[in-house]
């Protein structure tokens, strides 16, 4: 998660950025290893 100035909090999933709410460092953590085992599936197809 990226909360540049200008932009608020957002992602990058691989070239692609998207808006990201924060809530809290838990919910972020398992956000990020789900985002990783969604690419992760992806990949293996």
């Amino acid at each position: 998660m990226v909360n540049e100035r200008g932009k608020g909090d957002h992602k990058h999933i691989m070239d692609v950025e998207k808006r990201y709410k924060f809530t809290t460092v838990d919910k972020l953590v398992a956000d990020f290893i789900a985002d990783i085992e969604r690419i992760k599936n992806a990949q293996s197809k």
